[in-house]
């Protein structure tokens, strides 16, 4: 049962890494957390590799949704979200307007972990910048 902080939002923010480290500290181990919102902030790259670092760490696994829109996030923020959805400790059910940039380089590694993943129910993706054959790829790896 969740009883306190089940929701942890900052929007509109300059939030960057040295945010994003502790919030870090705090997934690492905190178990009621279900919900984190870090929309339109400034983690980038270097900040989902702290939050992804937090959230293996958490042999509980309690996060079940992660907001992650226009936070500054390329291809290699995204490889580190596919490390996270192929760790066994991963609980995420539910992304939400998940935002990244450049995702090209990155868009194998993250096509292959959304394929393994036995947690993820829900994913909405935002300026993912998805062509024909990348829907076509995205259709198959989600079956």
């Amino acid at each position: 049962m969740c009883i306190r902080h089940c929701r942890f939002g900052i929007w509109n923010t300059s939030l960057g890494v040295g945010g994003a480290s502790a919030i870090a500290d705090l997934l690492a181990v905190n178990t009621s957390l279900k919900t984190l919102a870090l929309s339109r902030s400034e983690i980038g790259d270097h900040g989902m590799e702290k939050l992804v670092a937090g959230l293996i760490a958490n042999e509980e696994g309690g996060l079940h949704e992660l907001q992650l829109t226009d936070a500054g996030i390329t291809g290699a923020g995204s490889s580190k979200f596919a490390s996270l959805l192929v760790n066994s400790n991963c609980s995420v059910e539910t992304t939400r307007q998940l935002s990244f940039t450049a995702l090209d380089s990155a868009r194998p590694a993250l096509f292959d972990a959304l394929a393994t993943n036995p947690s993820l129910k829900k994913l909405q993706l935002k300026e993912w910048k998805l062509n024909n054959e990348h829907a076509a790829a995205l259709v198959v790896v989600l079956k």
